[in-house]
């Protein structure tokens, strides 16, 4: 019987940035990285910056994209959801 992991082909992660805003100044935020396994190596296959501020809520985002296996092309549609449901 395989491995649970080796059945997993992508996984999200939230990476943590700095940025600069004219009003309210240098503040942290969080993207999200998404990684494809390739051949057993991860590899980036794209990220989306400054998703949010709270790094609990990046880190749920990212566990529940894994969990679920989700379509990298649908992961802007789970960020509007979220974003828009606050």
């Amino acid at each position: 019987m395989r491995n649970i992991k080796e059945k997993i082909a992508y996984r999200f992660r939230p990476q943590k940035e700095e940025r600069d805003c004219i009003e309210e100044g240098r503040y942290i935020t969080y993207g999200i990285v998404v990684e494809q396994r390739v051949k057993g190596e991860w590899q980036e296959i794209d990220y989306v910056p400054d998703v949010t501020m709270d790094y609990e809520e990046a880190n749920k985002l990212a566990l529940a994209c894994t969990e679920g296996q989700l379509s990298p092309l649908h992961l802007m549609d789970v960020i509007e959801d979220m974003i828009f449901s606050i």
